[in-house]
């Protein structure tokens, strides 16, 4: 189930770099504290990084799972 869901947050994050959580909740059906919990996991491990500012900023994939 986690993998599942860490791909799908992987691939709204390539058709979409600049994607809010809000956004990844909706298109997602998921709660957004769960995608806040995904992305702060796929953060640590160093999957994702985020770039730029928060408000203008987009996120990096630097390895895929």
């Amino acid at each position: 189930m986690k993998d599942e869901i860490t791909k799908k947050i992987l691939k709204e994050i390539m058709i979409k770099k600049n994607i809010t959580y809000d956004e990844l909740a909706n298109k997602l059906y998921f709660s957004r504290r769960l995608i806040a919990n995904y992305m702060r996991y796929l953060k640590k491990t160093g999957i994702i990084k985020r770039e730029g500012s928060k408000k203008y900023g987009y996120y990096v994939i630097i390895r895929k799972k």
